[in-house]
């Protein structure tokens, strides 16, 4: 872990490089900035420190949706299509580059995907540590600071671990709290938890609540990942608890073709405001996800929705539009008209339509990482556990009822835990939940099924699996070039095949 022992301090801003009101910020200032050299800028200029505060929270920001590595790598929303494309829900059509995703290469030590997430999250946490470790008293100052790093732990854990409950006691990821923290072994699943709830509580307890600005790391968010956390712990009074708090930060819409995603919607809790300077191009969520621009969607490498999920949905849900379906909305399915002979040519049935975005340039779309409606749905699922079902189910009928009028959802408690996570499965689709939500459950993933309705997998045959998504196999491994400068760290035994 040498290679984030050091603070760093990424100076790309939005337009370039941004002085935060201060010119000492520059190009002239290495990329990693010491303890030593921050103490001597604060002692030259007294307005350095909160400069540096602004600073340091754009970073974490930025980090979360710049490029990286490639054009599979563009911040947390590529890692959104990791998990989604390693789950049930999302089909691929076409080579491409989330392939291995797909088909679960892309879980070994020396990809690309296990190295880039590392890096992004231990950066965030490296930011984090620099101001903590300056004012460690929680303070407005530097919750939003323990709030990110508190979210970093959460995602690590699981993206390198099983989910929490029944592996506790397994190894997940190294806790970094101080610049001197080098060659750290992994702690337990339970530790990073603990770790994260105890920095999301700080947050909690000292973020504001902006509703103006879903930019901003404020307590809404904050809530919303704190009742993410109690989810994977099965720990469902927390898990009400927050996500009626996160709800407070946000207002649900109802989804209609076509959708705007606009970091500026009120049913948005967290986002980031893309512009062309921010902008990726290429190597973006937009280009990956919508078919109708020119890049890779719209070549050919499609996104489709399970047709076993699809047929879950009431023929009035206004969720299906979000999909191609070319005998119930055939102009949403037109791909494009021959000028010469009038002949329309439709996309497959089950293409996306979701991330459509009807703004000319799409790959300045803005970024979406939480909507009102996961909190929304966790409440309900909440509820149902702790054996508020008639609550739940009202609640539940509520929600959908708006989507496809005359909704009734089960009065049993276990036929309603199984509505409750197929409405999750379709609101959230492509949304970053995938494979994660399967793991907390306890479900294995199965891209084989028959629909209701009678209709077969649309997945590809190669593709087609039936398999517990806490499995060994199907977990990410440690990045190689940490265990190869840090010996303290030890890889989980793989299967030899």
């Amino acid at each position: 872990m040498n290679n984030i022992s050091k603070i760093l301090l990424t100076l790309l801003l939005a337009g370039g490089l941004v002085a935060c009101g201060n010119d000492r910020i520059t190009a002239d200032v290495s990329e990693y900035l010491t303890q030593d050299q921050k103490e001597e800028l604060v002692k030259d200029d007294k307005t350095f420190a909160s400069d540096l505060r602004g600073a340091l929270l754009q970073s974490n920001a930025n980090k979360l949706q710049g490029g990286w590595d490639s054009h599979d790598d563009f911040g947390l929303k590529a890692y959104h299509m990791t998990f989604d494309l390693m789950g049930e829900d999302v089909v691929a059509k076409g080579l491409d580059w989330f392939d291995w995703e797909y088909n679960y290469v892309t879980v070994t030590a020396n990809t690309r995907r296990v190295r880039t997430y590392w890096n992004m999250w231990y950066e965030i946490i490296a930011n984090c540590n620099s101001f903590i470790n300056d004012a460690p008293d929680p303070s407005a100052d530097n919750a939003p600071f323990y709030a990110y790093r508190g979210i970093a732990y959460w995602h690590l854990a699981n993206f390198y671990q099983a989910t929490y409950k029944g592996n506790e006691s397994k190894m997940a990821v190294p806790i970094m709290l101080k610049d001197t923290d080098v060659d750290l072994a992994r702690n337990t699943v339970k530790e990073v938890y603990d770790q994260a709830i105890k920095d999301l509580t700080i947050g909690i307890e000292h973020c504001a609540a902006t509703k103006d600005d879903h930019t901003d790391m404020d307590k809404y968010v904050v809530a919303a990942y704190l009742a993410k956390v109690y989810a994977y712990m099965e720990d469902w009074a927390n898990t009400e608890k927050y996500a009626k708090m996160a709800i407070e930060g946000g207002k649900d819409i109802v989804p209609e073709f076509p959708l705007s995603w606009n970091v500026n919607n009120s049913d948005v809790i967290w986002g980031y405001d893309v512009t062309p300077a921010t902008s990726t191009s290429w190597a973006s969520f937009y280009s990956h996800m919508d078919p109708t621009n020119g890049n890779y969607c719209g070549r050919g490498q499609r996104r489709l929705i399970y047709a076993w999920l699809y047929d879950q949905m009431q023929d009035n849900d206004t969720r299906r539009q979000l999909f191609v379906n070319q005998k119930d909305y055939p102009e949403i399915a037109v791909d494009f008209v021959d000028k010469k002979t009038g002949e329309k040519y439709y996309y497959p049935d089950y293409t996306s339509m979701k991330f459509v975005v009807t703004n000319a340039d799409n790959l300045n779309s803005d970024y979406i990482f939480l909507r009102v409606q996961d909190p929304i749905l966790l409440a309900i699922e909440a509820q149902n556990e702790l054996g508020k079902t008639a609550e739940a189910k009202k609640a539940l009928e509520e929600f959908v009822g708006k989507r496809a009028e005359g909704y009734t959802a089960p009065a049993d408690q276990k036929a309603l835990r199984d509505e409750i996570r197929i409405q999750r499965r379709i609101e959230l689709w492509g949304e970053g939940n995938g494979v994660w939500d399967m793991k907390r459950w306890h479900l294995n993933v199965d891209r084989s099924k028959t629909s209701v309705k009678g209709t077969q997998s649309n997945h590809t045959e190669s593709a087609f699996t039936s398999l517990d998504p806490n499995a060994i196999q199907y977990i990410h491994c440690l990045p190689q070039n940490q265990l190869d400068i840090n010996k303290n760290l030890q890889q989980d035994p793989r299967p030899t095949k």
